[in-house]
């Protein structure tokens, strides 16, 4: 099935659907998969703190190889974790500046192994940081609306605005009993 879903020209030039599929807590995920893409879904919101990336990996492949859709009509976003010195996801806090995180995703666009980099759960002073470095600008902001105040939200639209950065704002979701920051820590 072709996609019927809007598409938002992002300030790199690719476009990327508007509506997208959170994969947080998706079971099974083979099914839930599949029968996305067979209602037009072809964006996707990942990370490895979720614990299915490889699954996710695997269903993409095996629809790839079965010609459902083509991996170039896929957008698949995820989140940038520090890494130990193995390789290996580190959620630690870290001593490492994100601005030198930023430089090593640019580097990733430079290699065509990813086409656009974006921030999720940055501040305006965080954003105004990265855009003072940046070779490529950030495409997209995904941020959760109840961490800030209304000002900072104000000021973070206008930033967004004015350097044509999606925006994508997760808004009244801590009454999810699935969302992850219920848990208390």
């Amino acid at each position: 099935m072709e996609s019927t879903i809007p598409l938002l020209t992002m300030n790199n030039g690719l476009k990327m659907p508007q509506l997208g599929l959170g994969t947080y807590m998706l079971e099974p995920v083979t099914t839930s998969l599949k029968t996305a893409i067979d209602l037009g879904y072809r964006h996707f919101d990942t990370a490895w703190s979720y614990g299915n990336e490889k699954a996710l990996g695997d269903v993409f492949q095996e629809l790839f190889k079965e010609g459902k859709v083509k991996r170039e009509d896929i957008f698949i976003v995820t989140k940038s974790f520090g890494v130990d010195g193995e390789g290996n996801p580190d959620l630690s806090f870290s001593d490492e500046d994100y601005t030198d995180t930023w430089k090593e995703m640019e580097r990733l666009v430079d290699e065509g192994t990813v086409k656009s980099i974006g921030v999720s759960n940055f501040n305006h002073k965080q954003v105004e940081r990265i855009l003072q470095i940046a070779r490529y600008k950030p495409v997209a902001n995904q941020a959760l609306d109840f961490q800030m105040t209304p000002d900072d939200i104000k000021v973070l639209e206008e930033l967004d605005c004015n350097w044509k950065i999606a925006e994508f704002v997760w808004e009244k979701l801590q009454g999810h009993p699935h969302y992850p920051f219920n848990e208390e820590f």
